[in-house]
């Protein structure tokens, strides 16, 4: 068994132990389906040590509730951006993040600066924001130059290389891109559409 510090949205801190510590057993502790680990000099001021959040990396598109504490802790006074769902945390040792070495001083710690911030509000978006639905378009192209009997000899070499991943197009191959309003994406449609999670953006 390990154990870690969980803050759920309802600002319960708690130890949680978890049968041993890897991606899924991460995942299942906060209803993951997929995770991210958060750092911010915030935190490394705070803590003094290379402390992680570990949260949903879908939890806005979920329609998870804010966690204050831990939207707090990511900066949310500063860029405006809460972090959705519950969170655990884990330590940076190397490329590697660990359980926490101290985990009941790490929520005795947690504690005190949900009793610091219990009257901070995070940050709520402006009224009367709307949803686009913004279509980014490239056009990718390079050209092939090869010695052939006929040109559909050429053109099948260079098929057949390409169907095989032996040409692939990549960003320096870009010649002409857009960023504009979609035509194709409006009303109940664009209604439905989950939003794009653009928190590392701004």
């Amino acid at each position: 068994m390990v154990k870690t510090v969980k803050i759920t949205t309802d600002n319960e801190i708690s130890i949680l132990e978890l049968p041993e510590w890897n991606l899924s057993t991460m995942e299942a502790a906060i209803e993951a389906d997929c995770t991210e680990a958060v750092k911010t000099q915030r935190m490394v001021d705070l803590f003094q040590d290379s402390i992680v959040m570990i949260v949903d990396e879908s939890g806005h598109r979920k329609n998870k509730p804010d966690n204050l504490v831990a939207s707090i802790l990511y900066g949310v006074d500063i860029h405006g951006c809460p972090i959705a769902g519950d969170v655990i945390f884990a330590v940076r040792r190397g490329l590697d993040d660990l359980p926490p070495e101290n985990p009941e001083l790490l929520k005795y710690f947690l504690k005190a600066l949900l009793s610091e911030w219990s009257g901070v509000k995070i940050k709520p978006e402006p009224a009367g924001r709307e949803k686009f639905c913004i279509e980014v378009k490239e056009v990718l192209c390079r050209n092939i130059v090869l010695e052939a009997d006929n040109l559909e000899e050429a053109e099948r070499i260079v098929s057949a290389a390409y169907e095989k991943g032996y040409i692939a197009l990549g960003a320096q191959d870009c010649q002409d891109s857009t960023v504009k309003e979609s035509v194709y994406v409006t009303g109940k449609e664009l209604e439905d559409m989950p939003l794009t999670d653009i928190r590392e953006w701004r």
